[in-house]
C-alpha cells in the first residue's frame, strides 16, 4: 500500500523528471544555457563570442543552442579579460598572462580565431577601444593610455599627468586610485579620452575634462566652456558629425560642438529629468536617454530611472520606472537592440523591456511573458532571428521576439511588488510598511486592499529605517540616527504620535506600558521590565540601559572583561528580573554593586542562534528533494522551499507545487525564498530579497484562491487532565488538521480528526485547531477553544514522578513530557527524589530532569508567546 507520503514523493519525482525528458523547466517556453558568462560580442557575420573566467576559463562561440567551448591553445594559461570590436567587425579578446603584466589580443570572426599581438603594459587594462581608422587602444585604470602598433607591440600613447586629475578624497602625493577611461570617436576622426566614475568610484581620481586625439598629437582640454569643471562625466557619444552629447552626473545633459568645445544645456522636458543621465542611446532616427541616480542616497523610490526619447525635437517619458535596484557598476553599459520595429532595453531587478517604435505603449519582459531573466547585460540579434539575451555570470536564453512578446497568461493569484522597508505583521494579520519613499504614507494591508496613513512631519519616509510591532500592537517607525524623531502610530486610535528619539519615545511609554516589548528581531528591540526598567541594543553595538534613573551603556568588552565580540542577540530581562544579555553563547547578568558576571545560560528573546536555526530549516519528511536551494518555515509550520525554479508547499508528510507545469511565476527566475508573512485572508507575502543597496525589499504575493477551508473543534474533558478534542472541516476535498496549546509549534498534519491531550498543567490553556486542504491551504482562524484544569499542581507532579517507575514504558513517556509542560514546578521536585530513587527509577528522572532544564532553559515566556501573531 503506498502511503500518502510517497504519493506526493513519487509524483513530484515524475513530474520532475518528465519536465527535464523534455529539456524544459518548470513554466519555461525554452531552455536556457547556465555557462556563466561575463562578456560577449558579436562579429560581422552573425557569430557571438563570450568569454568566461570562471573554469573552464576561456572563450566561447553559441552554436545555436548553448555556448560551446572553444579550443585556442595559443594563448596558453591566459586568461580572458575584456572584449572589444575593431572597424572590420571582428571580435578581439584580451587575455591576461596571470600572476604577470603579460597580454595577448586575439581575433574572431566566423570560425577562424588567431593571436595577432603580444605585448606588457605595467597596469591592468580595462577595456579595448578600436577607431574606424584601425587603431586599437588599452584603456585602464591607471594614468596609462596604450596603442597597439601593427607589429604586436604595445606603446605608450599618453601618460595623464596628476595634475590633469581630479584628485578626491586623498592629497596628490599619496598613491591614488584611478577611474577607468574610456574613448569616442567624433564625427571629424578624432579620439575623445574621458573618465567615468559611474562603474568605478566617485571618490577616485579622474581625468579633468577631456584628452582629444588629433591623429598626431594628444592635447588636453580641462575645462569646457559651459560647464563645471567639477562635476563628473555621466556619458559620452556622438550626436552628428560636429557634436556630442555630454551628460553631467547630478547636473545636467549637454550639446558640445566639437570645433569650438562648447558646451549648450539641453532643455529639459521637466525638472531634473537629465540629472543623472546613465546612458545615451540611438535606436533608427530616436535618441534615447536613460536618465536616474546609482546611488542609494540619490534616489527616493524603489522604482527608479527613467526612458526619455527624443523624436522630431520632442522629449517624451516612455518609461517611468526601468529598474527595481540601481546598477552604478554596468549603469553605463546598459545593454540596448534595435530590432523588430523597437528597442530592447536591459534593466537591474525586474527583467527588460521592449519599446515599439511606432510609439505604442512599451513591453515589460519579465516572468509575466515566461522570460527567466531579472537582469539582462547583453542583448544580441542572431542569423536565424532570435534574439540572445545574456545575464552575466548567470545564463543565457536565445528566443524568438515574437514568442517572447505574445508570452503566455500568469496566475491570476500571484503579483509581485517592491517595499521601500520590509514589511512586518500586527497580531491580527495586518502588514504594515513603507512602500515608496516619495509618499508619506504608512501603509497597512489588511487582507483585501492597502490603506495610506499620513506621516507625521517629524518622519520621512526615505529616512525611515526600520518598523517594528510593539506589545500593544503598535507601530514604530525608528529613521536612520538615534537622533532622529520617531514616530509611534496606534491602530486602535488611528494617529501618530511623534518623539524626539528613540529614547525619548521609550521614556514616554514609562508608568503605563510595564512589561512592554517592542520589536522581535529587528534592529534595537527594546524590552520593559514591570519595574519601569529598560533595555535595548543601540546601533552602535552597545547594551544601553534605563534603571530607573540613569540611562547606562556597555559594549560587549566592558561587559565580559575581555575582547570586543559581537553580541548574541538584545539584552533582556532575565526569569529572576534581571538585566542580561547573551555573548558566545553565554549569560551574562547584570546586578546592583556587583557589575556583569556569568550565569547559567538562559535563551534570550531573539537571539542570534534562534534566528541562525530559523534559517538552517530541516527538510519535512516527503519533499520533493533534499536539497532546495531555499527553504523556509512560516509562523504556521509551512515549508516554502524552491528547486529547479520552482516554489513548493510542504509539512510533514505532504508536499506540494505551488505553479503547474505550464504557469509562469516569478520564481522561472531564480528567485530564493527568505521569509513569508501570511495575512488574516490566508495570502502569503513571499520576502524574496533586497536590492544591491538596500533600495528595496522584493515581494511576491499569492492570493489565496479559496474558498479557505474552515475548522470546527470540539472538546470533551475525559478526567481531571485528560480532554478529547474533535476536529471537522468544511473542506470539500481531502483535509488535514494541525493543532497546538498555548502558542506552541504546530503539530504534524493528521487525518484524525479525534486527539486527546493527557497530564495537562493546572491552569487554563488556549487550544488552536486549523483544517488543510489539498493545495495545502491553511484555514486562516483557526478554530480555538480555552479549557481548565483543576488539580493541585504539587499532587500532579508527584503522579508524574511516581509513573516514572512503572512497568509500563509508555506511561514513564507520557509522564516525563507531563513534567516538561510544567518544567519550574517540575525540577525542584525531581531532585529531591532522585535522592531516594532505585536505580532504575533514577535512570527516568536524570531523563525527565535533562529534559525540564532543557525546556525551562529554552521555552520563552507566557508574554513573549502572546507577543508572536
Amino acid at each position: 500500500m503506498v502511503t500518502l507520503r510517497q504519493a506526493c514523493g513519487l509524483a513530484a519525482c515524475l513530474l520532475s523528471l518528465a519536465i527535464c525528458a523534455a529539456g524544459l523547466v518548470l513554466g519555461q517556453p525554452v531552455p536556457w544555457d547556465d555557462t556563466r558568462v561575463e562578456d560577449a560580442a558579436q562579429d560581422a557575420t552573425g557569430q557571438v563570442w563570450a568569454i568566461s573566467r570562471e573554469w573552464p576559463a576561456g572563450i566561447f562561440r553559441w552554436d545555436g543552442r548553448r555556448w560551446a567551448p572553444v579550443d585556442f591553445p595559443q594563448v596558453g594559461a591566459a586568461r580572458p579579460a575584456a572584449l572589444g570590436r575593431n572597424h572590420e567587425g571582428a571580435v578581439l579578446c584580451l587575455w591576461q598572462v596571470e600572476g604577470t603584466n603579460g597580454y595577448l589580443l586575439s581575433q574572431h570572426t566566423g570560425t577562424t580565431c588567431k593571436l595577432v599581438a603580444k605585448f606588457t603594459v605595467p597596469v591592468q587594462t580595462w577595456r579595448v577601444f578600436a577607431d574606424s581608422r584601425g587603431r586599437v587602444w588599452l584603456t585602464g585604470t591607471g594614468p596609462g593610455i596604450y596603442r597597439l602598433l601593427p607589429t604586436g607591440q604595445a606603446v605608450l600613447a599618453y601618460s595623464i599627468a596628476p595634475e590633469q586629475y581630479h584628485h578626491v578624497g586623498r592629497p596628490r602625493h599619496a598613491q591614488p586610485a584611478y577611474n577607468p577611461v574610456q574613448a569616442v570617436e567624433d564625427g571629424q576622426g578624432r579620439i575623445w579620452f574621458w573618465s567615468n566614475p559611474l562603474p568605478g568610484a566617485f571618490s577616485h581620481a579622474r581625468l579633468r575634462g577631456v584628452l582629444i586625439f588629433d591623429g598626431e598629437k594628444f592635447e588636453h582640454h580641462g575645462n569646457l566652456s559651459g560647464v563645471r569643471d567639477d562635476k563628473v562625466f555621466a556619458a559620452l557619444e556622438r550626436k552628428d558629425g560636429s557634436r556630442l552629447w555630454l551628460a553631467l552626473y547630478d547636473d545636467a545633459l549637454y550639446e558640445l560642438d566639437t570645433s569650438t568645445l562648447i558646451a549648450s544645456r539641453v532643455p529639459e522636458p521637466r525638472q531634473d529629468a537629465f540629472r543623472y543621465v546613465q546612458r545615451i542611446l540611438l535606436s533608427g532616427d530616436d535618441w534615447y536617454v536613460v536618465s536616474g541616480p546609482v546611488w542609494h542616497g540619490d534616489a527616493m523610490s524603489v522604482r527608479v530611472t527613467s526612458l526619455w526619447r527624443l523624436r522630431e525635437g520632442q522629449w517624451q517619458e516612455v518609461i517611468e520606472g526601468i529598474d527595481e535596484r540601481f546598477g552604478s557598476l554596468l549603469c553605463s553599459r546598459r545593454p540596448y537592440l534595435t530590432q523588430n520595429g523597437g528597442l530592447w532595453l536591459g534593466s537591474f531587478g525586474c527583467g527588460a523591456w521592449f519599446v515599439p517604435s511606432d510609439g505604442s505603449p512599451p513591453t515589460q519582459i519579465d516572468w509575466r511573458l515566461g522570460f527567466p531573466l531579472t537582469e539582462t547585460n547583453r542583448f544580441l540579434h542572431l542569423p536565424d532571428g532570435r534574439l540572445l539575451a545574456v545575464a552575466f555570470s548567470k545564463r543565457s536564453v536565445a528566443v524568438k521576439p515574437s514568442d517572447l512578446l505574445t508570452g503566455r497568461n500568469a496566475p491570476q493569484n500571484i503579483r509581485t511588488f517592491t517595499t521601500r522597508r520590509r514589511l512586518v505583521r500586527d497580531g491580527q494579520g495586518h502588514l504594515w510598511g513603507i512602500r515608496s519613499a516619495r509618499l508619506p504614507v504608512l501603509s497597512q494591508w489588511d487582507g483585501e486592499k492597502w490603506h495610506a496613513h499620513p506621516l507625521p512631519p517629524e518622519v520621512r519616509p526615505d529616512r525611515v529605517w526600520h518598523l517594528a510591532i510593539d506589545t500593544r500592537q503598535r507601530v514604530w517607525l525608528t529613521q536612520d540616527s538615534r537622533d532622529m524623531p520617531v514616530g509611534i502610530f496606534d491602530p486602535t486610535k488611528n494617529s501618530f504620535q511623534a518623539y524626539p528619539n528613540y529614547v525619548a519615545a521609550l521614556h514616554a511609554q514609562l508608568g503605563q506600558h510595564q512589561g512592554l516589548r517592542v520589536g522581535r528581531d529587528e534592529p534595537m528591540v527594546a524590552s520593559f521590565s514591570p519595574d519601569g526598567r529598560i533595555c535595548f541594543l543601540d546601533v552602535g553595538a552597545e547594551v544601553t540601559y534605563f534603571d530607573g534613573q540613569t540611562w547606562l551603556k556597555w559594549r560587549s568588552r566592558h561587559v565580559t572583561g575581555g575582547r570586543e565580540t559581537s553580541f548574541d542577540g538584545p539584552p533582556f530581562f532575565n526569569r529572576t528580573g534581571n538585566l542580561s544579555v547573551n555573548i558566545a553563547g553565554q549569560t551574562w547578568v547584570h546586578a546592583e554593586g556587583t557589575g556583569w558576571q556569568a550565569k547559567s545560560y538562559e535563551l534570550g528573546f531573539a537571539d542570534r542562534d534562534v534566528l541562525e536555526r530559523a534559517k538552517a530549516v530541516q527538510l519535512p519528511p516527503g519533499c520533493i528533494t533534499e536539497h532546495p536551494e531555499s527553504i523556509v518555515c512560516d509562523a504556521h509550520g509551512a515549508f516554502w522551499l524552491t528547486w529547479k525554479n520552482q516554489l513548493y508547499k510542504a509539512r510533514p508528510g505532504l508536499c506540494v507545487p505551488v505553479f503547474g507545469p505550464d504557469e509562469v511565476h516569478p520564481f522561472l527566475e531564480g528567485r530564493p525564498v527568505l521569509s513569508v508573512l501570511g495575512d488574516c485572508r490566508g495570502n502569503a507575502f513571499l520576502f524574496t530579497g533586497t536590492s544591491q543597496t538596500s533600495a528595496g525589499f522584493h515581494y511576491v504575493v499569492l492570493t489565496a484562491p479559496g474558498p479557505l477551508p474552515d475548522t470546527e473543534l470540539k472538546v470533551n474533558r475525559e478526567s481531571e487532565d485528560t480532554f478529547a478534542l474533535q476536529f471537522s472541516s468544511t473542506a470539500t476535498d481531502k483535509a488535514w488538521f494541525i493543532w497546538r496549546m498555548d502558542g506552541n509549534p504546530w503539530s504534524a498534519p493528521t487525518t484524525d480528526p479525534r486527539v486527546s491531550l493527557h497530564g495537562l498543567p493546572s491552569g487554563k490553556h488556549r487550544v488552536e485547531v486549523a483544517a488543510i486542504d489539498s493545495r495545502l491551504q491553511m484555514d486562516p482562524t483557526p478554530a480555538e477553544e480555552t479549557i481548565e484544569v483543576l488539580i493541585e499542581p504539587e499532587q500532579q507532579i508527584a503522579q508524574f514522578i511516581a509513573r516514572l517507575g512503572s512497568k509500563d514504558i509508555a506511561e514513564r513517556e507520557a509522564a516525563v513530557a507531563g513534567l516538561a509542560r510544567q518544567p519550574a514546578r517540575a525540577l525542584p521536585a525531581l531532585k529531591t527524589a532522585r535522592e531516594k530513587a532505585n536505580p532504575d527509577q533514577r535512570w527516568w528522572i536524570d531523563a525527565a530532569i535533562q529534559l525540564v532544564e532543557d525546556a525551562l532553559r529554552k521555552a520563552p515566556s507566557s508574554r513573549e508567546r502572546a507577543s508572536q501573531p
